[in-house]
C-alpha cells in the first residue's frame, strides 16, 4: 500500500495491473501509472476543472477576440405558437442569466424577429449552456414553432443592438 499526499491511499497497484492484463509487463506498468495519476486527483471535479482550464485557455480565443458573442433570431411560425414560445423563452433566459461564464444576455424584437444577444467569457461556456437544461428542451421543439438563424464568433468589441439585426441577416446560419 502506498500513501500519497493529502492521505490518499492506493491499494496494491500490482493487483489491479495484473487484473487488467497479466500476460505482459507493459500493460501492468501502464495500468499502474494510470491508477497512480487518477488517485492523485482528489475527485472528479478536480479532473474536470483541469480539462476545462485547458479548453478555456485555448489560443484560438486569444487570437480571435476576448469574448464569445452569440446572436440568435427567430420568427414564430404561427400566432398559435406564441404561448409556447414565450414559455420556453422565459425559461431559457432564466437559465442563461444563471449560467457560468455569461457576461451579458438580452432579448429584443427587431423587424418581427425575436433576437437574443449573449456575450460569454468563452465559447465553451456558451456551448455548455446550449446543450443543457431549458435551452436543450427549447431546441428540441424549435423546428415546430419557429424558423431562424444564429451566429457565434469571437470579438474584442461586442456589437451594439443597432448592429445585431444586420449581422444576423448577413452572417447568420439557418437553424
Amino acid at each position: 500500500m502506498w500513501i500519497l499526499k493529502d492521505g490518499v491511499k492506493l491499494i496494491s497497484f500490482y493487483t489491479l495491473a495484473i487484473g487488467c492484463c497479466f500476460t505482459t509487463y507493459v500493460c501492468m506498468y501502464v495500468c499502474m501509472y494510470v491508477c497512480m495519476y487518477v488517485c492523485m486527483i482528489k475527485n472528479i471535479n478536480d479532473y474536470t476543472s483541469v480539462i476545462l482550464k485547458n479548453m478555456n485557455s485555448s489560443s484560438k480565443e486569444s487570437e480571435l477576440g476576448s469574448v464569445y458573442v452569440s446572436i440568435t433570431g427567430l420568427r414564430i411560425r404561427s400566432n398559435l405558437h406564441y404561448p409556447q414560445f414565450y414559455r420556453l423563452a422565459g425559461a431559457v433566459m432564466t437559465q442563461a442569466k444563471k449560467s457560468h461564464g455569461i457576461i451579458e444576455v438580452e432579448a429584443r424584437i427587431i423587424n418581427g424577429i425575436h433576437h437574443t444577444l449573449s456575450i460569454w467569457e468563452s465559447e465553451y461556456h456558451m456551448r455548455e449552456f446550449l446543450l443543457t437544461g431549458a435551452h436543450l428542451q427549447a431546441m428540441q421543439v424549435l423546428k415546430n414553432i419557429a424558423t431562424g438563424k444564429t451566429i457565434g464568433y469571437f470579438s474584442n468589441n461586442p456589437p451594439k443592438w443597432a448592429e445585431v439585426h444586420d449581422i444576423w441577416v448577413r452572417d447568420g446560419r439557418e437553424i
